[in-house]
């Protein structure tokens, strides 16, 4: 018993580590307005990154594929944000880190 509880949990908890790589990267190299320490760290896939020039970007990160381009939705100062940073993130290499010096310029 368990032992098969064990592998479901393993099951269940292996598929997310890529995910949770990725968001301990974000909260290590970012600057993430909202939240802090662990709960934000593992209780949710979305995060809200300063920009400069009073711009943010909320990201959400899908569990499943997390290296993919988040959703985004670019908040303050969003015309300039949006147009420098679309021709780095498309052109980002899926097995690259998220957050990439060359990506935000």
């Amino acid at each position: 018993m368990v032992v098969r509880l064990s592998w479901s949990l393993t099951r269940l908890v292996c598929p997310l580590q890529e995910l949770w790589e990725c968001l301990d990267d974000l909260d290590a190299h970012a600057w993430v307005l909202d939240g802090e320490g662990m709960a934000l760290a593992r209780g949710s896939t979305q995060r809200r990154i300063a920009l400069g020039g009073h711009a943010s970007v909320a990201i959400d990160l899908a569990p499943t594929s997390p290296r993919l381009p988040p959703a985004c939705h670019f908040l303050g100062a969003v015309r300039p944000a949006r147009f420098a940073l679309s021709p780095c993130c498309h052109a980002r290499q899926l097995s690259s880190r998220l957050v990439d010096s060359r990506m935000v310029s």
